[in-house]
């Protein structure tokens, strides 16, 4: 069932949030942010020791 399709009923479709999403659930996306946080600190940490 995609999500734009109608029942016979014309009742919109109802999916479930799994079904909704499309896409495997995984926890990578926490350790991205972390690292380019951390990677960003770092650079302006680096850059404020050069210039000051």
């Amino acid at each position: 069932m995609t999500p734009h399709s109608q029942s016979h009923d014309d009742k919109p479709a109802v999916l479930t949030p799994d079904e909704a999403r499309s896409a495997v659930k995984t926890g990578v996306m926490r350790y991205v942010l972390t690292l380019s946080m951390a990677g960003a600190v770092i650079c302006l940490f680096l850059a404020w020791l050069y210039f000051a």
